[in-house]
């Protein structure tokens, strides 16, 4: 999960990036990792900073009902 969610912000524009942030609540029902994902630099053109914020959603990659979760907000 943490490979997938970080691929698909470091070849997304600023603009998609903060559409993804502001969207992540809505789908997402876990507040750790929501909170990670807010923490992420839309900015950040070298992507140092994304990989290290998504680093830490390997703790989240065995849950199932979270990957769900995860699948439908990376599809919207």
């Amino acid at each position: 999960m943490d490979i997938i969610v970080g691929q698909k912000f470091l070849r997304s524009s600023g603009m998609d990036r903060a559409r993804l942030k502001g969207t992540c609540a809505s789908y997402v029902k876990n507040d750790n990792f929501v909170n990670i994902i807010e923490n992420i630099d839309i900015n950040d053109k070298k992507g140092t900073q994304i990989s290290r914020v998504c680093a830490q959603l390997s703790s989240f990659n065995g849950e199932k009902h979270l990957w769900n979760q995860v699948e439908q907000w990376l599809r919207s």
